[in-house]
């Protein structure tokens, strides 16, 4: 890849594989920390996120629910970290039971497959985005 090429805004939605597929954590630091350094180097604007609770989706029940939840803080706490030290933005899906608004409304935020987000959650999770990041700034042209 060209190493000039610069860019509006780069979004780096990552994690939920991870997760699921028992990537080995020690291998994610210096995965995560090459990923957002290299995309800081080419955008001013670069926003983070993982995946919300993965272990409170429908689809799972404990004891693997508790390990998934485990899991995702995981990732979560890599990805807040990597993007604290370059300067990324970083937006937090994360929540404890008590608080996650997509276990709480599954229906409306879950696909068929009660794994997958929803159009409903795609919506939430852009608004979100626009709300609390510098996104549509940096990819508004005067």
């Amino acid at each position: 890849m060209d190493g000039d090429v610069r860019y509006d805004a780069i979004l780096i939605s990552v994690g939920g594989n991870d997760v699921l597929r028992r990537t080995r954590f020690h291998l994610l630091p210096p995965q995560v920390d090459r990923l957002i350094g290299e995309a800081r180097a080419r955008s001013e604007c670069v926003i983070c996120t993982t995946t919300p609770n993965v272990g409170l989706a429908p689809a799972f029940f404990p004891p693997l629910s508790w390990w998934l939840t485990r899991r995702s803080r995981r990732v979560r706490d890599l990805f807040a970290a990597a993007a604290k030290k370059h300067g990324a933005h970083y937006v937090n899906f994360f929540h404890p039971r008590s608080s996650d608004p997509f276990s709480r409304e599954w229906q409306r935020y879950f696909a068929a497959d009660r794994l997958h987000p929803s159009a409903e959650c795609y919506r939430y999770v852009y608004r979100t985005f626009r709300e609390t990041t510098p996104l549509v700034a940096a990819i508004t042209r005067a």
